[in-house]
């Protein structure tokens, strides 16, 4: 992605960046604190807040368009894709490559929790959020944010990369303590 595309993000949606700036911040301040009670350590709960914080940012921000001018009339959800895109898409590095980045992160920190319960339960919440978020998409015109089917199968592709990602790096970190 060139400086261009990014320059147009940013213009595009302008709270984004700042709302990533708050949870890497809160991610942070709580991270001790959520790894305690997670039974992990410090930076896995920090990467899972922040990975969590940073896909809220980056797609419940509202457009430009609806901060200046609001947003007249519902915007349909966009239902054409129902599976993963041709690789030469995600090759491209628009929408659909980071659909599967913004995910990964999140998947790698759930994999690196703890076997138990809380991995469980924020796995499914996990797995559920891309739904959430395009039905907020949706439902909530004001954000001038477009629901698009194609999104779902994007995030949960890169969830599932970044938790494979996660239990590998948890399996090799414990044979290493074993080994220790």
């Amino acid at each position: 992605m060139d400086a261009l595309a990014h320059f147009w993000l940013a213009f595009r949606y302008p709270t984004m960046l700042p709302a990533v700036i708050i949870a890497l911040g809160a991610a942070t301040l709580l991270c001790r604190r959520v790894a305690r009670r997670l039974g992990t350590e410090a930076w896995v709960a920090w990467l899972l807040m922040a990975g969590l914080g940073a896909v809220l940012a980056l797609t419940i921000a509202p457009s430009r368009q609806a901060l200046t001018s609001g947003v007249r009339g519902p915007i349909h959800c966009d239902l054409s894709r129902f599976g993963l895109a041709p690789w030469s898409v995600y090759a491209r590095m628009d929408d659909p490559f980071l659909n599967v980045m913004a995910f990964i992160p999140l998947g790698i920190a759930i994999g690196l929790l703890p076997a138990g319960r809380p991995r469980l339960a924020l796995a499914v919440a996990a797995a559920l959020l891309p739904l959430a978020i395009e039905a907020t998409q949706e439902i909530v015109v004001a954000m001038g944010r477009a629901c698009e089917s194609g999104d779902v199968f994007d995030n949960a592709f890169g969830l599932l990369v970044g938790l494979g990602f996660g239990l590998l790096a948890q399996t090799l970190l414990a044979r290493r303590h074993s080994t220790a």
